[in-house]
């Protein structure tokens, strides 16, 4: 396992060096659309399926600009190894002013995936799944099942990203596709209960009574005449 190196830090933000390429911790920043425990399939650009841990990271403005930079500052260096130009539709980085969520006002957003599952951390910093310690499948799944709650979208994170360069050729494929900056998604921590996107989960207790008695037959209450309908 390659040991990182811190290399520059600021607001929000530490950078990082693994010996090969270069990695951001973003901190503080809520995030949309998380598949942490699970993986989430996507329709990829051949119209294959594509299953993949994701994570959109929003980052405000008003705070968090220097993320921003530190960021960008990371996929310019890639444009500039590889000799390469990729037009902004193909980068993993965004204006969120320039989409149609609502959440997204207000804040650059970073697209980020990984075929392998990311690190997830609590609060103290300690790991919910270790696959080296837990080795009983209902129990890894109940994990990764808690791992899915604890990380909703609208809840607030630090997160470790890994941008790189996509040059077109995906192997084993004969086609080309459009060159990109891409993002991976190393890792995330739980920073704090912050409100979910949209109407998000219920706590119904109290709403339910007995109905009827548990002696009353079979009738599950979808019978009656076509006359009823």
């Amino acid at each position: 396992m390659a040991q990182l190196k811190k290399i520059k830090e600021g607001e929000n933000f530490k950078v990082f060096n693994d010996g090969t390429s270069d990695l951001i911790l973003v901190e503080n920043v809520r995030v949309s659309f998380p598949s942490v425990g699970h993986m989430k399939e996507d329709e990829g650009d051949n119209g294959e399926i594509r299953r993949s841990y994701q994570s959109t990271p929003m980052l405000p403005k008003e705070t968090h600009l220097a993320a921003k930079n530190a960021f960008v500052e990371i996929m310019n260096k890639l444009l500039t190894a590889n000799e390469a130009k990729v037009p902004p539709e193909y980068r993993c980085i965004k204006n969120g002013d320039d989409t149609e969520r609502e959440e997204y006002q207000g804040h650059w957003v970073i697209a980020s995936s990984e075929s392998r599952r990311p690190i997830a951390r609590d609060k103290r910093g300690v790991l919910y799944f270790d696959p080296e310690k837990i080795k009983d499948g209902a129990q890894a799944e109940a994990i990764l099942d808690k791992i899915d709650d604890v990380f909703y979208g609208g809840v607030t994170v630090n997160i470790l990203l890994r941008p790189w360069y996509f040059n077109g050729k995906a192997k084993g494929k004969t086609k080309t596709y459009p060159k990109r900056i891409c993002c991976g998604f190393m890792g995330i921590q739980h920073v704090e209960d912050t409100p979910s996107f949209g109407q998000g989960r219920i706590d119904d207790t109290g709403v339910w009574g007995a109905v009827g008695d548990d002696d009353a037959g079979g009738d599950d209450g979808l019978g009656g005449d076509d006359d009823d309908l």
